[in-house]
């Protein structure tokens, strides 16, 4: 069991909703363990198979900005993938588009 992180490196807040801060804070913050060939979260050390896993574990649970809105209702989600999945369930008629940066 891995000790828990600084409280400095818990959460970063960016003041805007700039996907490409995100992005970058995310791939910035993810690592490929050789030995087992799991991603790796730096903030935290929670290892996925999968990248896309760690990427949104570290968008839900390290990156503070406000959320994200959705332009049909106003509802606001605090990850690009939990507005997909809004826009998909409640706007279905529009589509549900994949809406800016990794998901």
């Amino acid at each position: 069991l891995q000790p828990p992180p600084p409280p400095e490196y818990d959460r970063i807040l960016i003041p805007s909703d700039n996907t490409e801060d995100i992005d970058t804070i995310i791939l910035n913050n993810i690592v490929k363990n050789d030995d087992t060939s799991d991603f790796v979260c730096l903030f935290c050390n929670k290892s996925s198979y999968s990248k896309n896993l760690i990427q949104r574990h570290i968008e839900s649970k390290h990156i503070d900005f406000g959320g994200h809105e959705c332009g049909e209702c106003g509802t606001r989600t605090k990850t690009r993938h939990a507005l997909l999945m809004h826009r998909r369930r409640r706007h279905r008629n529009l589509g549900g588009a994949e809406e800016g940066g990794m998901i």
